[in-house]
């Protein structure tokens, strides 16, 4: 007589002790989470919710973008007044707090040198030694009389013009070649000197000692920079209009025409690649001005030395230009393809693999010298998404939907601006009612011939007020809940969880408060391939 082969069951469990952050591939690791919402690796490998947010006490209205010089922030706050729209930049300094008014053009770019905050398309900057608002750039016209060394301008006013300024002159008729660039030795009431022999006379009299421009006009001109930064003493530009890099005078934001062949000069370069410029960043060992396909690379510290290198490359996207953070030697920034990661070697590598198929733009980032943080529109779903990339871990994590518009480190404190208001991501305060969740899954045990599972066990640790629900995805797709609980108190739960009768299935852990996952164990059955 011959017995039946009976296969033997087996019993089996796997546990997820670290939880890895998101990853929205279609296939994953274990501990990691297809989707997320306000989760963090703050207490890894425990996987717990970000830190509590706090608003700001600042007085505005409908800020715009922020810098921080000297730990205090600088912010762009727009205004109606009257039924009329204005533009401020807001500060607060020794307890007093400050409003300048500035252009009502928008949008700006800040950049910091000095004791300047000087701000762009407007061309203005905020001396924040006097708290005055000033204009960079100057022009005066004039009937003018010129002598080799000197001019005079009867009647002008000179006040906005420095010694070591380089003007260019313009309107000369009578002696075409004096339209030239000269730089300032001294003003006196009307009069500027200049050097020696900077202008000739009329069919080159040598003779006459002066003659008379009846219209003269002298312009310390700044250009219409798309993009701007400051380095090593120095404020660097690029302008796709004449796809040029511009850097100002060594020490002075206000001279971008000062060309004297000395170490402290202006300087300025063409590039030749297609396309326009994207962003740019002061990097430790070199400055990068970026193109959505190339990164052109300046070395050297003055300009005699400077050198141009340029990588075909994925560069920063259009419109992604805040997304530029430089944290520990390596710079993070937004492209075509995604997350980008930049060490100073040749070429940068992509971080945000962990975002699947999803397509990203108008990224906005920043740093607290531990995390990378970037906010930008996902495309196919249309809504932002606030991230956080952990660098030492490596690994990301998805917070809400914010729309960041612009981030700012005060001593190490990230601030940032949205819906109107500035925000701390490091609160003080306790934020109630964070809503959380964690999709895992689906699991699949790689075991032959395995049934179902049998349990899921969770151990948690849940803070007073909290409340969890836990559920399972049917085969159409829809979340059941199994489990619910809401705590008064703080204590640890371990939760049986039975699931469907299914050998693959989804869980989604979702709560309100302050709930930390320590581990998730899953048991399952199933029978041995050997008789």
């Amino acid at each position: 007589m011959l017995l039946k082969e009976i296969q033997p069951k087996i019993n089996g469990k796997q546990s997820v002790l670290q939880f890895k952050g998101y990853n929205a591939n279609a296939v994953i690791d274990d501990g990691e989470m297809r989707d997320m919402y306000n989760l963090s690796s703050d207490k890894y490998p425990v996987l717990s919710q970000r830190a509590p947010r706090n608003i700001i006490d600042m007085p505005v209205q409908h800020p715009r973008d922020i810098i921080v010089k000297n730990n205090v922030p600088y912010i762009i706050d727009r205004y109606e007044v009257d039924g009329e729209i204005r533009t401020f930049i807001k500060y607060s300094k020794g307890g007093t707090d400050y409003q300048k008014r500035i252009n009502n053009i928008m949008p700006k770019t800040m950049v910091a040198h000095n004791n300047k905050i000087c701000i762009w398309p407007d061309k203005v900057y905020l001396d924040i030694t006097d708290n005055t608002v000033k204009h960079m750039d100057a022009s005066v016209r004039a009937t003018a009389t010129i002598k080799p060394g000197s001019i005079y301008l009867v009647g002008a006013d000179l006040s906005e013009f420095s010694v070591g300024d380089a003007i260019e002159i313009s309107g000369c008729k009578k002696q075409p070649g004096n339209n030239t660039v000269i730089v300032i030795k001294s003003i006196e009431g009307s009069t500027i000197t200049t050097y020696e022999n900077s202008f000739r006379m009329p069919n080159d009299d040598v003779t006459k000692e002066s003659y008379v421009e009846e219209e003269v006009k002298l312009a310390r001109d700044i250009p219409d920079l798309d993009y701007v930064m400051e380095s090593n003493n120095r404020l660097w530009g690029c302008r796709s209009e004449d796809n040029t890099i511009y850097a100002s005078k060594l020490g002075d934001p206000l001279n971008w025409n000062y060309f004297q062949s000395l170490a402290n000069d202006s300087y300025a370069l063409e590039v030749g690649s297609d396309g326009e410029f994207t962003g740019c960043a002061a990097y430790p060992t070199h400055l990068i001005f970026f193109k959505e396909h190339h990164m052109h690379k300046v070395f050297g510290s003055m300009p005699s030395q400077y050198q141009l290198y340029s990588t075909e490359c994925f560069g920063i996207r259009k419109g992604s230009d805040k997304s530029a953070v430089i944290v520990n030697g390596v710079l993070y920034y937004h492209s075509l393809t995604g997350v980008m990661a930049y060490d100073g070697g040749t070429y940068p590598v992509m971080i945000s693999e962990a975002f699947g198929d999803y397509q990203f733009k108008s990224a906005v980032g920043g740093s607290n010298g531990k995390k990378y943080y970037i906010s930008m529109l996902n495309e196919s779903e249309n809504k932002y998404n606030i991230f956080t990339y952990d660098i030492l871990r490596r690994l990301w994590h998805k917070e809400d939907e914010t729309k960041v518009t612009a981030f700012a480190n005060v001593n190490n404190e990230l601030i940032y601006i949205a819906d109107g208001n500035i925000w701390t991501t490091t609160g003080k305060r306790p934020e109630d009612d964070i809503k959380w969740f964690a999709v895992f899954g689906p699991f699949d045990e790689f075991v032959e011939n395995m049934k179902s599972y049998k349990k899921i066990n969770m151990r948690l640790d849940m803070q007073p007020g909290a409340q969890l629900r836990i559920s399972t995805q049917s085969s159409n797709g829809e979340w059941e809940p199994i489990y619910e609980c809401e705590t008064e108190r703080g204590k640890t739960l371990s939760v049986p969880i039975i699931p469907n009768r299914q050998a693959k299935f989804s869980i989604k852990i979702e709560g309100v408060g302050r709930t930390d996952i320590e581990s998730l164990t899953r048991y399952y059955r199933g029978r041995s391939d050997r008789p």
